[in-house]
């Protein structure tokens, strides 16, 4: 499997051909809507893999007084993200230095990709306030890349590495994790279908 480095490498060269990849709002959209009874006063707010920094910007057009960080180890991305947020707080890095935990924590689209997912999970978790909320959307990949439940590169689209694994493993995964699961929600379509609110 690729290293973090081979995994940098990869999404700077995607992220220099295609600035706009992955830039529509329809994610972030359904995420504001699920977290505005749940969540309506987020003081810091905390995107990890943050790509371009598309839902971060959008979070911050529904959530004005929330402080915004995010994470994603592409350099590119980041840079995208300064552009486009440039009230936010960006790195490559695992963690910030000046804060450590956050009201909310989300993760569109990016858990898939991690090979060690426990630990990823329980890095979240660790990231979130007393308090905190954590909104973790990830795809029903199986439907249109069948095969093996695994961790293994899509069959189809963008052929990016990524585990093929049904609901009910990924909830045990997030219990194994230290997470309390709040609701179950499905998103529009498979590719962003599986999508929970946790604390």
């Amino acid at each position: 499997m690729p290293s973090r480095r081979e995994v940098q490498k990869e999404y700077d060269i995607l992220y220099k051909a295609h600035p706009d990849k992955w830039g529509n709002t329809d994610r972030s959209d359904f995420m504001v809507n699920a977290l505005k009874t749940i969540l309506p006063n987020p003081q810091t707010a905390l995107d990890v893999g943050c790509g371009i920094g598309v839902a971060l910007e959008n979070f911050g057009k529904h959530f004005p007084g929330t402080t915004l960080y995010g994470i994603d180890p592409s350099n590119e991305a980041i840079r995208l993200s300064k552009e486009k947020v440039p009230y936010g707080y960006f790195t490559t890095k695992e963690e910030f230095e000046d804060i450590k935990k956050f009201d909310l924590v989300f993760c569109l689209g990016v858990a898939e990709h991690v090979e060690e997912l426990v630990p990823f999970l329980t890095s979240l978790k660790d990231k979130l306030n007393k308090d905190g909320i954590c909104y973790i959307e990830v795809p029903n990949n199986l439907l249109y890349s069948e095969g093996t439940v695994t961790y293994r590169r899509l069959a189809t689209r963008s052929r990016q590495l990524e585990w093929h694994l049904p609901r009910r493993m990924w909830e045990n995964l997030l219990i194994r994790a230290g997470f309390e699961i709040v609701e179950r929600l499905n998103g529009l379509n498979a590719t962003w279908e599986f999508i929970w609110i946790l604390k």
